[in-house]
């Protein structure tokens, strides 16, 4: 009688927290989900399309340098940029 009472009570909590486990997974996504969608829809066109030299002139001089070391005038602008990492498989010889 009494084993059967906590096996159906250790029962009842595991599948609780594997319930709250999925809830919280299904929330945290769509959660997410709403984010993204919401930066999305309040990202604005850029302008000026293409980089000017002369719109960094105010910036402190090793940004300029920077600046003027990695872009051209001319050169487009990203307005968006996606990054992904694809890890390394568990058996690999890479280590952080």
């Amino acid at each position: 009688m009494w084993r059967s009472a906590i096996v159906l009570i250790i029962l009842a909590l595991v599948v609780g927290i594997v319930g709250a486990i999925a809830l919280g997974a299904y929330r945290w996504h769509l959660g997410t989900k709403e984010l993204r969608a919401n930066l999305e829809a309040a990202r604005r066109p850029i302008k000026p399309l293409t980089f000017d030299a002369r719109e960094i002139a105010d910036l402190p001089q090793p940004v300029q340098r920077y600046f003027r070391a990695v872009l051209e005038d001319g050169q487009p602008l990203i307005a968006v940029a996606r990054v992904s990492r694809k890890l390394p498989a568990a058996n690999s010889e890479y280590r952080i």
